[in-house]
């Protein structure tokens, strides 16, 4: 618990200043593949190495998201809530099992939400499945 608080929340203006120091970026732009494919990348040039990027994405793939990514495309995850307004599903998939693992980890145990691990990329939500 910060003393400051809210107090510590500064306003950044560029991907590359709010993304900078970052430990795990959640994009949850429009699903439009172009838009999500150039804030993923402009994410992927400015972040640290070690910096996971989770895609709110219901029907575009990770790997789709991540194509134009020329740093490392493979920390691009995926972490699509479902709507959270009426439930707390979260699917999680990382481009190998330590991540997803750890995905599964964040979103259930420290974010409270109900995890669907998927074990392969997919179209679409997973709850229009069942």
């Amino acid at each position: 618990t910060e003393p400051e608080g809210w107090r510590a929340v500064i306003f950044c203006s560029t991907i590359a200043e709010t993304v900078h120091d970052a430990h795990f970026v959640q994009e949850s732009v429009l699903e439009a593949v172009r838009m999500k494919q150039r804030i993923v990348s402009e994410i992927d040039r400015h972040a640290p190495p070690s910096t996971l990027i989770a895609t709110s994405s219901s029907y575009l793939s990770r790997s789709l998201v991540a194509l134009k990514c020329t740093e490392y495309p493979d920390r691009v995850v995926t972490g699509h809530p479902s709507l959270p307004a009426w439930d707390k599903f979260m699917e999680v998939l990382g481009s190998s099992r330590e991540q997803t693992a750890w995905l599964s980890s964040f979103y259930g145990a420290q974010c409270g939400l109900v995890v669907i691990e998927l074990c392969k990329e997919s179209y679409g939500h997973v709850l229009n499945w069942l």
